[in-house]
C-alpha cells in the first residue's frame, strides 16, 4: 500500500467529453393510420488519460483501455413504429479507441423489436446484435 508521500498530487487528470445528438420525428402513411419514422445520429468523444497504470501504486502496468486516452463512438440508426405499441429499431454503432500504434474499431448492428400489452402495462422486448469480430 502506498504511503500518503508517495501518491502524486501535481497530475492532470482531467476527463474530457463531448456528446453530439440529433434526431427527428416524423409520420408517414394515411392520416387515420401514421407510421412514425425517427432517424437519429450520436457522436461521442471522450478524453480520459490513464492515471493510473504503474503495479506499485495499484495499477495495471498498462495505462487503461486506451493509452492515448482517446476514445470515439458514433451511432447511426432508426426506429419505425407502424402503431404506437410497437417499435422496430436498427442501429449502426462503431467504436473507435487509440492504443497508441493503432487505432481499434469494432463496429456492430442492433435489430430489435419492443411491444407493449396496453391493458396490463408490461412490456416485451427483444434485441439482435451482430456477432463479435474475432
Amino acid at each position: 500500500m502506498p504511503t500518503a508521500d508517495q501518491v502524486m498530487v501535481g497530475a492532470d487528470y482531467t476527463y474530457r467529453t463531448l456528446d453530439v445528438r440529433a434526431a427527428y420525428t416524423f409520420e408517414a402513411g394515411s392520416e387515420n393510420d401514421p407510421v412514425e419514422i425517427t432517424p437519429y445520429a450520436n457522436f461521442e468523444y471522450i478524453h480520459n488519460l490513464e492515471s493510473i497504470s504503474d503495479t506499485d501504486y495499484g495499477g495495471d502496468g498498462e495505462a487503461g483501455e486506451s493509452p492515448q486516452g482517446l476514445a470515439m463512438h458514433a451511432r447511426l440508426g432508426v426506429v419505425i413504429k407502424p402503431v404506437p405499441v410497437v417499435a422496430f429499431k436498427a442501429e449502426g454503432t462503431c467504436a473507435l479507441v487509440d492504443y497508441g500504434r493503432e487505432v481499434a474499431w469494432n463496429p456492430e448492428l442492433f435489430l430489435s423489436l419492443t411491444a407493449q400489452r396496453v391493458a396490463a402495462g408490461s412490456w416485451l422486448s427483444t434485441t439482435f446484435m451482430s456477432p463479435p469480430k474475432s
